[in-house]
């Protein structure tokens, strides 16, 4: 190396930050949220629809959620695997879908409407 030049080492600060990004770039890629879709019989989305995931039915509901505008829905990250019956409503009008939550994910994830 010439006279007169260094090589700066990063910082404690710096080596930390970074971990701190990779680790959270990380556990956000293996954090699942899956989404649905509430949509009618003509594929138009149906906004404001509540649904309400159920593994018993003489318990309260899992999850609880309402379809945005664009008639999508979230579901928490990481949600519970198994069987439910959910309950889609809007207004006085309902109906229940049978679905599947597993490591692949929400099957089926469009629910169509019959109103």
């Amino acid at each position: 190396m010439p006279l007169g030049t260094h090589q700066k080492m990063p910082s404690t600060r710096t080596i930390a930050a970074l971990c701190l990004g990779l680790f959270l770039i990380w556990t956000s890629a293996y954090a699942q949220q899956l989404s649905g879709r509430v949509i009618n019989r003509d594929g138009r989305p149906q906004p404001g629809c509540q649904i309400e995931f159920y593994q018993n039915p003489n318990a309260p509901p899992l999850y609880r959620l309402v379809s945005n505008g664009d008639g999508f829905f979230y579901l928490p990250p990481n949600p519970r695997e198994g069987q439910y019956t959910v309950w889609v409503r809007q207004g006085q009008q309902g109906f229940p879908i049978s679905v599947t939550i597993d490591v692949y994910g929400l099957h089926p994830s469009t629910f169509v409407v019959t109103w």
